[in-house]
């Protein structure tokens, strides 16, 4: 996994970027009949993550990409991923800190284009976030001791809308949040291009869920020391929009990292996460041939600490690696 640095404007961002991935990231493929959803989603992400919007014009450049094609690239979903996250509160684990999780469940093929992103935008807070080469993140944890992840629910039954993509939305949150509570309230208040589940939590132990979705969006603030986030939707206000099989197994993982907690509660220490993370009989370490994929990467953060430690690769095979958000204005 590539690891970038950057500071300066967001224009200035994106570019860098760019450049430094245009050479590795796959040649897109052609696709009008998306330019009108595109173009409605980039009207979106100018009124309400409008700096975002000058990173993506930054990253056309860089990569020397249509800038057409980039707002397909960026802002339109292509793909589902599935994918694990857990947050314990503070007065559950042996050091007093909220303890993130995050497992990346994706095709291993894709694991080549995986960066990680450390940026410190001019005005706003310093992170350190994951991406596919592509604009903004799908997880991450920032400056201010604020943590945040997304997970696709492939059995929407709905279908996408013009909206604001996760990657999106999960770097805007990095960029300008402090508190779990602040976070919630943008993802109720935009659109949604795709349904996801977002899990958050911020270093006072403030934990909550959303579900969101062009439907419509629900949170839920954690009230006994454990927030989870899977493939399917558990909120009352939005159950009815998930159709997942009964026997999918997602509801296995939930129900593992659940009876894990009960176990550990008080007591939770990162190796306890750790053997959670890398374990495929009890735990949430997962190997599927592709196309499905298994568990190309994992990180780990103590929020509050301003580290984060990772896995490029499957948890069970690759030692986890400490990194630090140095990068600040």
């Amino acid at each position: 996994m590539l690891e970038l640095t950057f500071s300066g404007s967001y224009f200035d961002i994106g570019r860098a970027f760019g450049k430094a991935v245009r050479e590795t990231i796959p040649p897109p493929k052609p696709q009008p009949e998306l330019q009108d959803f595109a173009f409605k989603c980039e009207s979106l992400v100018k009124q309400h993550t409008p700096d975002l919007l000058e990173e993506l014009k930054g990253y056309a450049e860089g990569t020397g990409l249509d800038y057409e094609t980039v707002l397909i690239c960026c802002l339109v979903p292509q793909g589902w991923q599935a994918c694990n996250l857990l947050c314990v509160a503070g007065e559950t684990t042996k050091e007093g800190h909220p303890i993130f999780v995050r497992h990346m469940d994706w095709v291993e093929s894709d694991l080549k284009h995986a960066r990680l992103l450390q940026t410190s935008p001019s005005g706003a807070l310093s992170s350190l976030s994951f991406n596919f080469s592509d604009l903004g993140g799908y997880c991450g944890v920032n400056k201010a001791g604020l943590a945040i992840g997304s997970a696709s629910i492939p059995f929407y039954n709905g279908k996408p809308e013009p909206g604001i993509k996760d990657n999106i939305a999960t770097r805007w949150i990095l960029d300008n949040y402090t508190r779990t509570s602040d976070a919630v309230e943008l993802l109720e208040r935009i659109p949604h291009v795709e349904a996801i589940g977002y899990l958050i939590g911020d270093k006072t132990g403030q934990i909550a869920r959303v579900d969101a979705s062009p439907k419509g969006s629900a949170s839920e603030f954690t009230e006994d020391g454990i927030g989870i986030v899977c493939n399917f939707f558990t909120l009352d206000k939005t159950r009815d929009l998930d159709r997942m099989p009964e026997n999918d197994r997602a509801y296995t993982y939930y129900k593992r990292i659940k009876q894990w907690f009960e176990k550990h509660r008080g007591k939770i220490s990162l190796q306890q996460i750790k053997a959670l993370c890398r374990d495929h009989d009890n735990g949430i370490c997962e190997h599927l041939d592709d196309p499905l994929g298994g568990t190309i990467w994992s990180w780990i953060s103590q929020i509050g600490t301003n580290t984060l430690e990772y896995t490029p690769g499957y948890p069970c095979k690759t030692e986890y690696k400490t990194r630090s958000i140095t990068c600040t204005q």
